[in-house]
């Protein structure tokens, strides 16, 4: 089977946080990854946040994950209450594989 190519993207710089907030797109998933962590993923259409960065990310990379959804905390907190959206733990060692010059 062959390697499916990994694309990474700096996202543009927002105030001065933009450096360490990259869009990273493997097939048909994309990740959302915020200094080393992982924010969320997008699979088939499916959008599944990070359970903890969704509590617990600075305004920055709430700012950054808003712009990257399209949409309001509020509309994704609304998401998320109906199921459209989903929060898991998702573990940023997965990040390693898709970038491994970040090791």
């Amino acid at each position: 089977m062959a390697k499916q190519k990994v694309i990474i993207e700096q996202m543009e710089n927002i105030h001065h946080g933009g450096k360490r907030h990259f869009i990273i797109k493997k097939g048909k998933t994309t990740y959302l990854q915020s200094y080393n962590a992982l924010v969320l993923v997008i699979r088939n259409g499916k959008v599944v946040l990070d359970k903890y960065w969704w509590e617990y990310c600075t305004q920055t990379t709430a700012m950054y994950r808003n712009r990257f959804l399209g949409e309001s905390t509020k509309e994704i907190a609304h998401k998320i209450s109906s199921g459209e959206y989903r929060l898991r733990n998702l573990d940023s060692r997965i990040l390693c594989d898709l970038n491994p010059t970040k090791h």
